[in-house]
């Protein structure tokens, strides 16, 4: 027994155990596989949580297997499963593993439409279980997906007699979906607020016989209140009469939390945490779970319902999101577990075969070790190859003569990814699998014109997940642990310096916390200072230039072109091109005489110092796996003259 049941129907009353199962955005991590680092990853994967899933399952009398979206995208094997050259011939692979998983419901998530709409409707056919969306519609106002769905359920009181439970589910998805996909939806699906679509349909819904209704939410907690369009509304859908039930995703955070509570998550509330109770798992006084990414947790509701005159209604609750351990993989494989091994293991050998593929040169090591303290090599191939795919397209506009800044984010760069989430790759030949490292979503890319004032507030976003460091102060954090590393944007072909003395301008949600901090200095254009009204075109990918990210300074440019490939694509172009990986000094931070301040990395980072242009210590193991490195602020050398 990995979960004992938290109560039991009490003799005498018609009560009875609901157990609600939760995964999101799995990612198209189906096996304990990581597709980059080409080896095993363990306590990951759908495959993985399978027998965790079936054990909460044989608990319980009742139990329903819901997902909360982002399933068909996220790695090598979603990728290749895309491809028309792909295996996907025959029933796609995830599909048919929840398929025989017996998955009672599910959502759609944001990255659920980068392949595009047709692949999405194609793949969501086969699915034998009902994929509800209901805030997105067609320009006419028809539904693009069945906006609910009634679930039949048979419930078993103490006396061991069965009854019949009807459960309703809502879908909803961040309305952004249809700005940071617009090259894939092109205007043919419009959005609605999360928390207007929810109180339109929740009264219809249990009119229609729905008597617990669970909001299937692919979004995460953000403020109270929200004005209508906010990206991460759980909070306030939670507070909606009739919802019962709210399982969250997008954001791949683990709620409820063990202590200390997750900073990023307490950040992201902000003065809102007395409708959120992290320990009990509740937003708004009602059971709340996330079940992290990847099929690294998995997501427990138990209610105690009770029957009344009006049907059944929850009186008592229980959440859990439990983490999917090595153990809990298989040891003894079932039939199940066999079937389930059968489903997924055509695509990937294929995938594994796609990613070992060689696809280019580097006369120059690739790591990310230290992506965050100094300029790296693999965020210039991306950012020179951006640039590359942008030029003709540029060149077709009236805006051809204005310079062209390419604007890149880290992606393997530890956090809750732990110490094994970097990418490392000597000189030598480049394989598929290292590109995906650098670019893992199957983003286009849109070019804005945008003012230097604008430029500036980018940049300001992108530091602000740096720790406010004291001068003359020693051994200080560096970084925030509250921020994910796909912040720190880097703006290839400015020169710029970071002033850590000076507050963070937002917080972790891209909210401005401070108007007047400016942590941004020196901003260079080709040898001269940039003027806050200058015109420049920043090429960057579809999501962040549709504020993904809290970048709202991306949505004061004008989208003059936009760019049928994506960061993958343009990286193979430009290698097949014959193109060199180069290192150009970029950035750096002001110095400090008298500072230093501590990060974190990978173990294997010692190996790569000493660091150019910065003064980088190793001072010993650090919790989690990882290994600490000292930064002395006072002896930077200085690349942006």
């Amino acid at each position: 027994m990995i979960l004992r049941p938290p109560f039991a129907a009490r003799p005498g009353r018609i009560e009875a155990h609901l157990r609600l199962i939760a995964t999101t955005d799995l990612h198209m991590y189906l096996r304990p596989w990581d597709y980059v680092a080409d080896r095993p990853r363990q306590g990951t994967g759908l495959l993985a949580a399978a027998p965790l899933i079936r054990a909460l399952r044989e608990e319980v009398p009742s139990a329903l297997l819901l997902d909360v979206g982002d399933l068909l995208q996220g790695n090598a094997l979603a990728d290749y499963l895309a491809q028309a050259s792909g295996p996907h011939s025959g029933l796609h692979p995830l599909i048919a593993a929840m398929n025989l998983m017996d998955y009672s419901g599910g959502t759609l998530g944001n990255h659920d439409f980068d392949y595009g709409m047709d692949y999405l409707e194609r793949t969501l056919a086969e699915a034998q279980f009902p994929i509800v969306c209901t805030n997105l519609q067609r320009p006419d106002g028809a539904d693009y997906r069945p906006p609910s769905a009634l679930i039949p359920v048979k419930v078993t009181d103490a006396q061991g007699t069965s009854w019949p439970l009807t459960v309703g589910i809502i879908g909803l998805i961040p309305p952004q979906t249809v700005t940071w996909a617009r090259q894939q939806i092109a205007g043919r699906l419009v959005a609605q607020d999360i928390v207007s679509a929810a109180l339109d349909h929740v009264p219809r819904l249990r009119a229609a016989g729905a008597e617990i209704i669970v909001a299937l939410c692919h979004s995460g907690m953000g403020e109270v209140g929200d004005s209508p369009g906010t990206e991460n509304a759980a909070i306030s859908l939670a507070a909606v009469d009739g919802v019962d039930v709210v399982l969250m995703g997008h954001t791949h955070e683990i709620f409820p939390g063990t202590a200390p509570w997750s900073d990023r998550v307490a950040q992201a509330i902000g003065a809102n945490a007395p409708a959120v109770d992290p320990v009990a798992g509740r937003l708004q006084g009602k059971p709340a779970v996330q079940a992290g990414c990847q099929g690294s947790h998995v997501g427990v509701v138990d209610l105690l319902i009770a029957r009344g005159p009006d049907g059944w209604r929850p009186v008592a609750d229980a959440v859990a999101a439990l983490p999917v351990r090595p153990a809990s993989m298989i040891q003894r494989r079932t039939a199940a577990d066999a079937a389930l091994i059968r489903a997924t293991a055509t695509a990937h050998r294929a995938t594994l075969a796609d990613t070992r593929r060689i696809v280019g040169m580097t006369e120059l090591p690739i790591n990310s070790y230290f992506t965050l303290v100094a300029p790296d090599a693999g965020l210039q191939l991306l950012a020179d190859a951006q640039r590359a795919a942008a030029l003709p397209a540029l060149a077709a506009t009236a805006w051809a003569g204005l310079p062209l800044i390419s604007a890149v984010a880290p992606n393997r760069v530890g956090g809750p990814g732990g110490p094994d989430n970097y990418l490392n790759v000597g000189a030598g030949p480049l394989a598929r699998r290292h590109l995906a490292a650098l670019a893992p979503y199957p983003n286009t890319l849109s070019l804005l014109v945008l003012t230097g004032e604008d430029v500036a507030d980018w940049l300001e976003r992108a530091v602000s997940g740096y720790a406010r460091i004291t001068p003359g102060h020693q051994d200080q954090p560096l970084l925030d642990p509250a921020f994910p590393g796909y912040v720190f944007d880097l703006l290839d072909g400015l020169s710029y310096l970071v002033d850590l003395a000076a507050p963070a301008r937002t917080d972790v949600a891209g909210r401005i916390v401070a108007p007047a901090a400016r942590r941004i200095r020196s901003i260079g254009l080709d040898g001269r200072a940039l003027a806050p009204q200058d015109r420049l075109v920043v090429v960057t990918n579809a999501y962040r230039a549709g504020g993904g990210g809290g970048f709202a300074a991306a949505t004061q440019g004008k989208i003059i072109a936009e760019v049928p490939l994506t960061g993958q694509e343009a990286m193979l172009r430009l290698l097949a091109a014959g193109s060199r990986v180069t290192l150009r000094p970029t950035w750096a931070f002001a110095p400090m005489q008298g500072t230093s301040a501590w990060f974190d990395s990978a173990p294997a980072a010692a190996r790569h110092l000493p660091l150019p242009g910065r003064h980088v210590a190793d001072a010993g193991a650090a919790p989690g796996g990882f290994r600490r490195f000292r930064l002395d602020l006072g002896s930077l050398a200085d690349p942006v003259r």
